[in-house]
């Protein structure tokens, strides 16, 4: 799952067009090192199946796919290209023990073996589309990745939102953009 090899000493500061969680949308590095599509699609009306796509890799298929059902998030599955069977959400992103049954926080382990934390740090209750979330790594609770919704009154912004994540955490950044595309359903769902 290792987008790029050359360290730049640059987090990847990848655009978000569109901003809204289960919509189509491509995150495209500033710098052109790194492109993910994210293509919703569903052969039935009570599934949502969200497939993401590294660049070019000349591999047929999607890297990642998320299937959700629609009437309620249990049986939600997440799956890697290469990964043997489909993972349960629940088993993989859990919540975060001492939150609110109700906080949208959750925590995964990563293919690099670390605990990171996705975690809601500002929503504005009026405009539900504002909102910025942290990831942090358990062992350090260092911050990784940054995802920020753009106001819609900011005027010149070329992106509807931005996520930045640390140079040094972009062999995982496709579990990064998977992991905060749920936890964003499950703000914006209140499951």
């Amino acid at each position: 799952m290792r987008p790029q090899s050359t360290q730049y000493g640059l987090p990847l500061i990848l655009e978000d067009l569109s901003g809204q969680v289960n919509k189509p949308t491509a995150y495209t590095d500033l710098y052109d090192r790194l492109r993910i599509t994210c293509t919703p699609s569903s052969s039935s009306k009570d599934l949502l199946q969200l497939s993401f796509k590294l660049g070019s890799n000349g591999r047929a298929g999607a890297d990642a796919v998320i299937d959700i059902p629609l009437k309620k998030f249990e049986g939600a599955t997440i799956s890697y290209a290469g990964g043997a069977t489909p993972i349960p959400v629940e088993a993989y992103l859990r919540k975060v023990k001492g939150l609110s049954s109700r906080s949208p926080c959750r925590r995964f382990t990563a293919s690099d073996s670390h605990s990171y934390t996705w975690s809601l740090v500002q929503s504005n209750p009026k405009d539900k589309s504002t909102q910025a979330w942290t990831c942090t790594q358990a062992d350090s609770s260092a911050v990784v990745a940054e995802y920020t919704v753009n106001d819609s009154n900011v005027t010149g912004s070329t992106s509807a939102a931005v996520l930045t994540v640390e140079e040094h955490c972009s062999g995982i950044v496709l579990e990064l953009l998977t992991t905060l595309t749920l936890v964003r359903h499950i703000a914006a769902n209140k499951l």
